[in-house]
């Protein structure tokens, strides 16, 4: 089974998009605990 890879440039264009993702995924998920903390204090 042969597998066409994207190019060099293409992955490292979605690693920034993946990298950004991720990000924005760690931030909500602190701002959703600092708000589970607020709410229960």
């Amino acid at each position: 089974m042969e597998l066409k890879l994207p190019t060099l440039e293409q992955q490292t264009q979605i690693i920034k998009i993946l990298s950004s993702l991720d990000s924005k995924i760690e931030l909500n998920r602190r701002i959703n605990d600092n708000l589970t903390t607020t709410y229960y204090a």
